[in-house]
């Protein structure tokens, strides 16, 4: 019984030694990886990429496109469309709706509501009321 337990305690204690060697290895793995990947990733990548895309792009298409475009539309478009549309568009709308609306809607309504209800109420109800 007491040998039993010996060799069971011997064993954990081997297999928690070894845990901890392993730890270590892999500790050590990732210490070397990281330092050897970064570097030459960085350097190589980086100087090449920037140097021959910004200089080629910026300088052709700038100088064309600008010279071109904005000297052409800036001066057709402006000058036909602020003439025609501002003179029709006032003169028209404004005259025609001031006079149509007004004079018909207020010779309609009052004269017509004001007589019929006062002398149909006061005649009908003073005479019956006083032969009863």
């Amino acid at each position: 019984m007491g040998r039993g337990l010996y060799t069971i305690v011997f064993f954990m204690t081997y297999l928690w030694k070894e845990r901890a060697r392993a730890k270590l290895r892999k500790a050590t793995k990732r210490t070397t990886k990281k330092t050897t990947k970064k570097t030459t990733k960085k350097t190589t990548k980086k100087t090449t990429k920037k140097t021959t895309k910004k200089t080629t792009k910026k300088t052709t298409k700038k100088t064309t496109k600008k010279t071109t475009k904005k000297t052409t539309k800036k001066t057709t478009k402006k000058t036909t469309k602020k003439t025609t549309k501002k003179t029709t568009k006032k003169t028209t709308k404004k005259t025609t709706k001031k006079t149509t609306k007004k004079t018909t809607k207020k010779t309609t309504k009052k004269t017509t509501k004001k007589t019929t209800k006062k002398t149909t109420k006061k005649t009908t109800k003073k005479t019956t009321n006083r032969y009863i």
